[in-house]
């Protein structure tokens, strides 16, 4: 089984507006609703992929209840410890016209820590050797940097296999857990190795002391100028394809939700890679948190090029 973990989901609400514009009253053209989160985006990615997963974390009140219903009715499992704050609501306005997308995400509410224990006690009951574990997303506030590692550490004590998409100290303090997969991007890099990084020569040495550190898998996100990938002593950069964008959210949910698929599956390095950045572009051109059908991702695989980095 596959578990995400989403400490702080959200109502993504997504409204079209044609010129979006400061200081005036803006006409919305749409308005869409979606379950959202990072690590249940994951979830609806491998939904979407054929995979099965359970989606875990917190949710509160009507706004809970009703991502909750939404993922029970697209068929996804759920294990959710329900608290006493609203779950927050994101909004995203995307300007068709000047292709800008705008996020206003709110900070969700505090957890106690009575619910972390709960959560914890639930998350560690359910896993078991050759899971894997997908931790995505900011921790929720009331809780330590240093869940991550922790929880992280006691997953792995299982036999699990942990994935990681998080940034500031709770990644860095991730990373010292040696989780199977992180997947950064430039900027949460720099952050965990310290350094400016001015040059490819330098991001692919400190990726591969990451890999020489005990992680298995490092997956480095480039937004629209692509990804690295390391394994081993497998390197890959994958160019991103162009494709009409949508919108951007889920983008790398969508690239994390197929490499959970693809170690599951037991497939390599190469095609796992392939999928994760065709998922990630078929994902961008859905609107809102929509992911898309596993068609419209394997339509894109034979469009992307690996190239083997020496």
């Amino acid at each position: 089984m596959i578990y995400t973990v989403t400490f702080n989901p959200a109502l993504d609400k997504t409204v079209t507006i044609d010129n979006f514009k400061l200081n005036e009253v803006n006409r919305v053209l749409s308005i869409k609703k979606d379950a959202g989160g990072k690590g249940i985006n994951v979830s609806k990615m491998l939904d979407k992929l054929g995979g099965k997963s359970c989606a875990v974390g917190f949710l509160g009140l009507e706004t809970g209840k009703y991502i909750e219903k939404e993922l029970t009715q697209a068929g996804i499992q759920t294990c959710f410890v329900h608290t006493h704050e609203e779950t927050r609501v994101n909004l995203k306005v995307v300007d068709p016209l000047n292709s800008t997308f705008t996020d206003i995400n709110e900070p969700g509410g505090i957890v106690s820590q009575a619910d972390i224990k709960s959560l914890k006690s639930k998350l560690l009951s359910m896993v078991k050797s050759d899971d894997i574990v997908v931790f995505s997303g900011k921790t929720a506030n009331g809780m330590e940097d240093s869940v991550v590692k922790e929880w992280s550490l006691q997953c792995k004590h299982k036999g699990a296999k942990v994935f990681v998409d998080a940034e500031g100290k709770t990644l860095k303090l991730a990373v010292e857990a040696q989780p199977y997969m992180i997947k950064p991007n430039f900027k949460e890099l720099k952050s965990i190795c310290g350094k400016k990084l001015d040059n490819q020569e330098a991001v692919i040495l400190e990726c591969d002391k990451l890999i020489k550190s005990g992680i298995s898998i490092v997956a480095l996100s480039l937004g629209e100028n692509g990804a690295l990938f390391f394994y081993e002593d497998d390197r890959f950069y994958a160019k991103a394809l162009k494709v009409e964008v949508k919108s951007t959210v889920g983008a790398g949910d969508s690239m994390m939700a197929a490499f959970a698929y693809g170690v599951q599956h037991n497939l390599g390095l190469e095609e796992t890679a392939k999928l994760s950045m065709a998922a990630s572009a078929a994902k961008v051109t859905c609107e809102g948190t929509e992911m898309p059908d596993k068609e419209q991702v394997y339509r894109l695989l034979d469009k992307v090029c690996l190239e083997r980095i020496t």
